[in-house]
């Protein structure tokens, strides 16, 4: 059994990780069962993973590190836990193999929406994959393909018109470099006061991310973490470098509420 690049990944995450041993300890069993399992079988693994089912590709993804560690982002999942209601529209840019959609459609239920958005070919296959496993039939996905002149992808489709007319309660965006872009295509959306919430990857550029963070306040948008003990929001300078993932809320007031709101557990 040979193990490659993924594995210095592997290690590299186990030292960051803010987890007790045991968690550590489990993460390494799953880790060596994965590689022990694609060496033997050459196919990819199913699991379990917060009640969904994940495949779990001979590479590594996304799907791979939350089968390993749980939560890939303890306290961005905890608060979209307490945060989303059946019913709900959620967006998620940037998709991947489908760990935060999955996640999302668990949360708004059957009643409920998320349209999922992804370019790459091979992370649009692993998402309707899963989707397909799990039977969430709530999820909408859309794509981009590489135009046939230059082989790069097409820009994400502005939010404005993939949403049209309606609210989402919240958009996720997981492709840092293009945030901006993605934000500018929503001007509409937030000029009219929606969504309540943005969950944003922020690029490695600190030009960029305050350009980002100027986009989101000129509409009125205000930055917070979530405390997952108190269950309640803490203002966040958004130049606090210690996550690369800020949340950005219209009415602080509201969202403290709905966190804090008893309601029935999803479909």
């Amino acid at each position: 059994m040979r193990f490659g690049g993924d594995t210095w990944a592997f290690v590299r995450d186990l030292a960051a990780v803010e987890a007790r041993w045991t968690v550590r300890a489990a993460a390494v069993g799953r880790f060596f069962a994965h590689h022990v399992h694609r060496a033997i079988r050459k196919q990819p693994l199913i699991v379990r993973w917060e009640g969904l089912w994940l495949e779990l590709p001979l590479h590594r993804t996304a799907a791979a590190r939350a089968y390993y560690f749980g939560r890939p982002d303890r306290w961005e999942f905890a608060f979209l836990e307490q945060y989303l209601r059946r019913g709900d529209l959620a967006v998620d840019v940037g998709a991947g193999g489908g760990v935060m959609t999955l996640f999302l459609a668990r949360q708004v239920g059957a009643a409920g929406e998320v349209i999922a958005l992804e370019r790459d070919r091979t992370a649009l296959d692993e998402l309707t994959t899963n989707l397909a496993l799990n039977e969430l039939d709530q999820v909408t996905v859309r794509s981009a393909e590489p135009t046939e002149t230059d082989g790069q992808d097409e820009p994400y489709p502005p939010l404005d018109s993939v949403v049209g007319e309606r609210d989402p309660d919240i958009a996720i965006l997981q492709a840092p470099a293009e945030t901006a872009q993605i934000l500018a295509g929503a001007d509409a959306l937030m000029a009219r006061g929606t969504p309540l919430a943005w969950l944003v990857d922020l690029p490695n550029d600190r030009a960029a991310t305050g350009y980002i963070a100027a986009l989101l306040e000129r509409r009125g948008y205000r930055f917070c973490v979530y405390d997952v003990r108190t269950n309640t929001l803490r203002r966040r300078d958004w130049r606090n470098p210690r996550s690369r993932r800020l949340l950005a809320v219209r009415d602080v007031e509201e969202v403290t509420s709905r966190i804090r709101e008893e309601r029935p557990v999803a479909d």
